[in-house]
């Protein structure tokens, strides 16, 4: 059986420190890694000394997380300018890492992003893109990663999903709705693959201080303080407990919560 595990962030202190080297040889994907949770996510398992497959859409920005992550210590490092939303956009991440890597061991699936409205307001277009950069996506990345690593003999896959994976709240039906099926199907494929060596677990974070909310209008803003919110390198060090657990556990979900939240 899995273990879920509630974790509360209190502050800001790099996540792993004490995990240098613990990831020399080994191949990690990383979404959405040139910003918030998924950049924090990255320089974690450079230093640890992983390989790395950067993905985002923004070259300039890969190619600074690049630089960053190589300094922090990780091995090998390519990036990936992908739009997940898109078939073409995921073929390119798997294509990216048989032809760089020869496959991969562990795979963040960080990439997301959320709007706040009433039900009646959402759009066609909305909802089909929304749905598949936060659920699709991650499916058939997951999807590509039980096949990658039932050849490798195992491996680890990690959706960052959210609190509001747990529970409804006004306004975010949709993002609600995509999250809570990314938990639905983690689960799932967690028992098909759990006696071939993968592990398949959620870290779902609470209000994290990150790029997810610059473009909310400055009352909606004001909705929320910082004050207490989670920094990026809490949930990377959640991610990190998944990443280096050992063979005898099989951690299913860790919840991230600040002081602040349910």
């Amino acid at each position: 059986m899995g273990v879920n595990s509630e974790v509360t962030g209190t502050g800001s202190a790099p996540a792993a420190e004490t995990a240098s080297g613990a990831l020399v040889g080994r191949v990690a994907i990383v979404t959405g890694a040139t910003k918030g949770i998924g950049h924090a996510v990255a320089l974690a398992l450079a230093r640890a000394g992983a390989n790395l497959l950067l993905v985002a859409r923004d070259e300039t920005e890969l190619t600074e997380a690049r630089q960053a992550c190589l300094t922090a210590g990780a091995g090998r490092v390519s990036t990936v300018a992908a739009d997940l939303a898109t078939l073409k956009g995921l073929d390119a991440v798997v294509l990216a890492a048989v032809r760089d890597f020869d496959g991969f061991d562990i795979l963040v699936n960080n990439a997301g992003s959320g709007t706040v409205k009433p039900i009646e307001q959402v759009g066609d277009e909305e909802f089909d893109r929304m749905i598949a950069l936060n659920l699709r996506a991650p499916y058939m990345l997951t999807q590509s990663a039980v096949k990658v690593m039932r050849r490798r003999g195992g491996g680890q896959v990690v959706q960052i999903a959210s609190g509001l994976a747990y529970r409804g709240s006004a306004g975010w039906s949709l993002y609600c709705a995509a999250k809570f099926g990314l938990r639905g199907f983690t689960e799932a494929v967690r028992q098909e693959v759990a006696k071939q060596g993968i592990k398949v677990g959620v870290v779902a974070p609470g209000y994290t201080r990150t790029h997810f909310f610059d473009d909310w209008e400055d009352t909606r803003r004001g909705e929320r303080s910082f004050d207490e919110a989670l920094e990026p390198d809490d949930v990377a060090h959640a991610v990190m407990a998944l990443v280096l657990q050992g063979p005898t556990s099989d951690i299913a979900e860790i919840k991230v919560r600040n002081r602040r939240s349910p």
